[in-house]
C-alpha cells in the first residue's frame, strides 16, 4: 500500500523501520547466548527459561516437565510469590530456584 507497509495474516501490518536492527550486535554476547535442542531440565546451566502462566503453577508442555523434573519445592516457591491469580504478570519475569534441576535457576 502507499505507506510503505506490508500486509500481515490476520490483519497485522509491518513497516519498513520494523525490520531495521534496535540494537547493535555484541559478538561477546553472542558467545554467551546460544540455541540447544533437547531436554531443557538436563542443562547444567545459571538459569533456564520456563513458559509459565501467570499463576506459576505447573501447567502443561515444558512449564509442567520443568516443575515435574524440579520438584515440589518449586511449585512451593512459586506459590509464595505475588497475589494470586496473577502472581506474574505478563510481560514480567520471576526467578526461582532450580531445586533438582541441574540449572541453578529458573526464569519465568
Amino acid at each position: 500500500d502507499k505507506s510503505g507497509a506490508f500486509a500481515l495474516p490476520g490483519g497485522g501490518r509491518l513497516y519498513k523501520g520494523d525490520l531495521e536492527p534496535r540494537f547493535s550486535r555484541l559478538d561477546a554476547v553472542n558467545g554467551v547466548v546460544r540455541l540447544w535442542c533437547g531436554d531443557i531440565t538436563t542443562l547444567e546451566v545459571d538459569g533456564i527459561v520456563n513458559a509459565a502462566n501467570t499463576g506459576l503453577w505447573a501447567g502443561g508442555g515444558i512449564c509442567g516437565a520443568i516443575h515435574k523434573a524440579a520438584g515440589p519445592l518449586l511449585a512451593d516457591e512459586c506459590q509464595g510469590i505475588g497475589r494470586p491469580p496473577e502472581r506474574c504478570p505478563t510481560g514480567n519475569t520471576v526467578l526461582t530456584s532450580g531445586y533438582r534441576l541441574a540449572a541453578k535457576h529458573v526464569l519465568h
